[in-house]
C-alpha cells in the first residue's frame, strides 16, 4: 500500500464517528488496532521505514491510551491522566516537532471570535475570555478544562460560524484578534488531518514526498490525532467521552513543556484548505495568570483585538479591504461538497476583510502615537 492510498483510507479518516453498536472504549481499541495493522502494510520507503523504526513507541502510546480510557471509566481520573502522560511521553519527539513559535502579528495573521447576541452591543472585554468570577459558566468543550477560562479563536469567520452550529448571521457580533508586536506564543500544531496531508502532497501512486520526516511524524502521531477528534454522539448530554483525551491534552499543556496553546482542525468543517490550514482551524490559549476576578493579565498583554461589530453592520458598510499581508483571504474553500470557490468572494470573506481593515487602522494608529488602542483590560 503506497502512502497516498494509506492517507486516504476511510479507516484513518479524521474526524471519525463511532456507531451505536459499540461502546466507546471498544470503538477506540478497535480503531487503534486497525491503524496498527495498516501501518504494517505500507510499501517500503523513507516514510514507512521511519514509522517502523518508531513502531515500539507507537505501540506503547496506543497501550497507554487504552489504559488511560479504561482507568477513567473506572472512576480514577488522576491515574487515567498519568497513563495518558506516559503515552504522550512515548511520542514526545514527534509532538515537539509540531510545536512552533508565533512572534508578533505577521507570523499567525488575524484570528476571529464571534458571539451570538444582537443586543446589547458588546465591548472588547465581553468578547475576550470569560472572566474568572464567572468560571462556573465554563462548560465542557473539546479542548477545555471545566472551570478554566480560555481564549478560543478561529482562523476564519466561517469556522466560527460552523463551530457555533450555524446560527443566523444577523445575530452575530464578531471581532478580530492578533498577537501584539514583540510578544510570542509557543503553539502545538494539530491542524493536519490525513486528508489534508494527502491533498497537499498530491502523491501519485508509488511516489515518496521529499519531506518524509513531516509525514512520518504525523503517522506516528495518528493515535493522538484520532483520540482527540471523534465526533460527539450525544451533544446534549453533560458527559462526552469524546472529549476525554483532548481535555487531557490541554491539562498536559498547562503543566508541561512551555507550550502556550493549540491550533487544531475543526470537526465541524468538512473542507480542507490545501495551502492555508489556519482558516479551518481553531486556536485555544488557556489563561495563565489565575486570579479571583477579571481576566488573565498574560493573555491581555499578548493579544490585541478590534471592537466587536454586528455582522449586519459589517456586511452593509464599505471600509475597504485593508492593506498588508494576509488582509485579503486568498484561498478557496469547499462550502458545498465538490464545489470550491474563492473565500474572499463570499459573505464570510467580505465581512472578514472589513474586520481586517479595522485591524490595519488600529495597527497604523499604534505606530503613530496610540500604542494602547486595541488593548484589553484585565479588570
Amino acid at each position: 500500500m503506497n502512502l497516498h492510498e494509506f492517507l486516504t483510507r476511510t479507516e484513518i479518516h479524521l474526524p471519525m464517528r463511532w456507531d451505536a453498536h459499540r461502546d466507546f472504549e471498544a470503538f477506540v481499541g478497535e480503531q487503534l488496532d486497525t491503524f496498527l495493522r495498516l501501518i504494517d502494510q505500507l510499501d517500503p520507503n523513507a516514510v514507512s521505514d521511519e514509522v517502523q523504526r518508531r513502531k515500539p513507541s507507537i505501540l506503547s502510546c496506543c497501550d497507554g491510551l487504552r489504559r488511560s480510557l479504561r482507568t477513567f471509566f473506572e472512576g480514577h481520573p488522576r491515574e487515567a491522566y498519568q497513563h495518558f502522560a506516559a503515552a504522550v511521553q512515548d511520542i514526545l519527539l514527534e509532538i515537539n516537532g509540531l510545536a512552533f513559535t508565533v512572534t508578533g502579528p505577521t507570523d499567525f495573521g488575524i484570528l476571529y471570535r464571534v458571539r451570538q447576541i444582537q443586543i446589547p452591543a458588546l465591548n472588547r472585554n465581553d468578547l475576550f475570555h470569560i472572566p474568572f468570577e464567572l468560571r462556573h459558566v465554563v462548560a465542557t468543550q473539546r479542548y477545555s478544562i471545566p472551570g478554566l477560562p480560555c481564549l478560543y479563536l478561529a482562523g476564519s469567520l466561517y469556522t466560527c460560524w460552523e463551530e457555533m452550529g450555524r446560527p443566523p448571521l444577523h445575530e452575530l457580533q464578531c471581532a478580530a484578534f492578533w498577537v501584539k508586536p514583540g510578544r510570542s506564543l509557543r503553539m502545538l500544531n494539530l491542524s493536519n488531518r490525513p486528508a489534508r496531508l494527502a491533498a497537499v502532497h498530491a502523491m501519485p501512486p508509488g511516489s515518496v514526498p521529499s519531506d518524509h520526516s513531516f509525514l512520518s511524524s504525523h503517522i506516528v502521531l495518528w493515535p493522538l490525532f484520532f483520540a482527540t477528534s471523534i465526533f460527539v454522539k450525544h451533544r446534549s448530554s453533560p458527559f462526552k467521552p469524546e472529549y476525554i483525551f483532548s481535555q487531557m491534552v490541554l491539562q498536559w499543556l498547562t503543566q508541561n513543556h512551555g507550550v502556550d496553546g493549540i491550533a487544531y482542525f475543526s470537526t465541524h468543517v468538512r473542507a480542507i484548505s490545501k495551502h492555508h490550514p489556519l482558516p479551518i482551524c481553531n486556536v485555544i490559549v488557556p489563561a495563565k495568570n489565575i486570579t479571583a476576578f477579571g481576566r488573565c493579565q498574560w493573555l491581555c498583554d499578548t493579544f490585541k483585538m478590534t471592537d466587536p461589530f454586528g455582522w449586519q453592520l459589517l456586511a452593509c458598510i464599505n471600509v475597504g479591504e485593508g492593506p498588508g499581508k494576509g488582509s485579503i483571504p486568498m484561498y478557496d474553500l469547499e462550502f458545498i461538497e465538490g464545489v470550491e470557490e474563492p473565500y474572499r468572494k463570499t459573505e464570510f470573506g467580505t465581512v472578514q476583510m472589513k474586520l481586517n481593515k479595522m485591524v490595519s487602522r488600529i495597527t497604523h494608529r499604534n505606530r503613530n502615537g496610540e500604542p494602547m488602542l486595541g488593548d484589553v483590560a484585565s479588570t
